[in-house]
């Protein structure tokens, strides 16, 4: 809302990454305007500066001062959409009409990102009930992040894969037309101890996991290599001793051949 009082808004823009100076060319988020009144430069309406979400970088103080007066206001009737990527400069023109320029206010963020609004903390179970299954999405009641020491939880994954285009390749597209309630098919996101970490519960939760991608858990391939190697290793040794008493009979027979033509010898030279 902007009323006749108020002055307009310098221009910025909404890509609230501060720790660099340059951004990447796509944009993290979207804002929409949904005009509840006209909008025009009398009505102060939001004012764009051409190109700029190709300069992928904030306004300088100077900048700002120049496009305070020379950023271009949209004109528009009530019922109409303003949308644009939050690298784009924009503000709003001096209202100098009576009376109070209203509007509706939304932002849609990419999944990984944090949203100004703690929406997944306040909705409530009858918001979500009432609603089609595309808002629990939006409201990402289903989101894995955060997650603490006993890792995503699975069966929750699971069951927001069914409902919402979440974090899962094969989670169900909704189309905004799909007015039907949800109902009983989603749930509010639990509360988590996320110190908390239980070895049985945590093998369970990669079960249900490798469930979901069409698979199950395999015993490392080094352990296979090791049970082949032994049994290698054995095989060797016992040829090895077979070898061995072989060589070894051999040698006694030798011997007590190499004993028997002694003994002719000696009986010989006796007589």
């Amino acid at each position: 809302m902007l009323d006749q009082a108020e002055t307009g808004r310098i221009e910025h823009r909404d890509n609230w990454d501060f720790s660099r100076h340059a951004s990447p060319p796509e944009p993290n988020s979207a804002n929409f305007n949904y005009l509840v009144t006209d909008y025009s430069a009398a009505d102060g309406a939001i004012t764009f500066v051409p190109g700029s979400h190709k300069w992928r970088r904030p306004p300088s103080p100077a900048e700002i001062e120049h496009w305070a007066d020379n950023a271009e206001p949209i004109e528009a009737p009530a019922g109409s959409m303003v949308v644009w990527g939050d690298l784009t400069w924009h503000g709003s023109a001096l209202r100098s009409n009576v009376g109070e320029r209203l509007m509706i206010l939304g932002t849609y963020s990419r999944p990984f990102m944090q949203t100004q609004g703690p929406y997944r903390q306040t909705v409530t179970a009858e918001a979500l009930a009432r609603n089609p299954l595309r808002f629990a999405g939006l409201m990402d009641v289903y989101g894995a992040f955060p997650f603490g020491e006993q890792d995503v939880d699975g069966a929750r994954m699971r069951e927001g894969a069914k409902v919402s285009s979440g974090a899962l390749d094969m989670a169900p597209y909704h189309s905004l037309f799909d007015r039907e309630p949800a109902g009983g098919k989603v749930s509010l996101r639990p509360d988590y101890d996320y110190f908390a970490f239980d070895r049985e519960a945590h093998r369970e939760n990669m079960k249900v996991r490798m469930a979901m991608r069409g698979g199950e858990p395999k015993k490392p391939a080094l352990k296979k290599k090791a049970v082949k190697a032994k049994a290698t290793s054995k095989a060797k040794a016992t040829s090895k001793t077979k070898a061995t008493s072989k060589t070894k009979a051999t040698s006694k027979t030798k011997a007590t051949s190499n004993t028997k033509g002694k003994s002719g010898r000696v009986q010989q030279h006796a007589k």
